[in-house]
């Protein structure tokens, strides 16, 4: 638990995580039916809870908290704290920019609290080949975007009509904390019986945008201008090998796609069949 000295602003009542931004800066907050926010620390793969005491800047914010958790019954979001400011900066105010950012989620148990986005991804057919499983790790992706940035309106993947034959999103979604629309394509960074490798990852990715970027041209029934690639990581070792992979891929490339990494321990995502 977060500990705050007695000059410590009260905590802020978050309903996603870009609300923990307040005029550019990420301060520690507190969402609905939530633990408080928490610090981490990620080395190696590796996630620990760390106890943070809050300090004022001039401003009056807590200023030396450089990890944020957002906590759920089900789940808790961790993020860097410069890593938030920009997926947030760069979904508000840099529309051409690409992104790569890495956050960790914490599954408890057994049980997610699906929201309405990701329970019309669940009751709606499905036009991947990976089934059930393709299903759950789109849906628990809609889940965690809603928790980011507020969903108020999805089109699943059968929805979305196109004015040519092409590669596909899975999702598309209207963020109300950022009033725009996304286009969200899913993947999972995993190779079946053997260790996923930097190849891999190269390949993926390239393939991953190559797709979005010709799918964002031929939407015909619900316009946008950006897409996340929401890419499901097993370990933090495999979500290192695709931030690297990204890296060198070059921004006529990648253009303004938000590539968003996230480590889950949650079998369904990724289990095959």
């Amino acid at each position: 638990m977060m500990q705050l000295n007695k000059h410590s602003p009260p905590l802020a009542v978050a309903r996603t995580i870009v609300d923990l931004v307040v005029d550019g800066v990420a301060v520690a907050a507190v969402a609905p039916q939530t633990d408080v926010a928490t610090s981490v620390v990620m080395a190696g793969g590796v996630m620990k809870n760390q106890t943070i005491v809050a300090k004022n800047n001039n401003n009056g914010v807590a200023d030396n908290i450089t990890h944020l958790c957002l906590s759920y019954s089900d789940m808790s979001i961790y993020f860097s704290r410069p890593s938030l400011l920009d997926l947030v900066t760069t979904l508000r105010h840099r529309p051409n920019d690409s992104l790569t950012v890495v956050a960790n989620i914490n599954f408890y148990g057994n049980y997610i609290d699906f929201g309405f986005p990701s329970q019309r991804i669940l009751s709606t057919p499905n036009a991947g080949g990976g089934g059930v499983t393709s299903l759950m790790s789109e849906a628990v992706s809609a889940e965690v975007i809603d928790r980011l940035v507020g969903i108020s309106k999805v089109l699943t993947e059968m929805e979305i009509q196109y004015s040519t034959k092409g590669p596909i999103t899975d999702y598309v979604c209207y963020s109300s904390s950022i009033s725009q629309a996304l286009g969200v394509s899913v993947t999972r960074a995993m190779a079946f019986g053997r260790r996923f490798t930097a190849k891999d990852a190269m390949r993926l990715m390239k393939k991953k945008i190559s797709g979005i970027n010709k799918s964002t041209l031929t939407v015909s029934n619900y316009k946008f201008q950006r897409q996340i690639l929401h890419v499901w990581a097993e370990n933090g070792t495999d979500a290192a090998i695709v931030r690297r992979a990204c890296a060198k891929i070059p921004d006529t490339i990648r253009k303004n796609t938000i590539i968003l990494i996230t480590t889950i321990n949650m079998d369904s995502v990724f289990a095959s069949g």
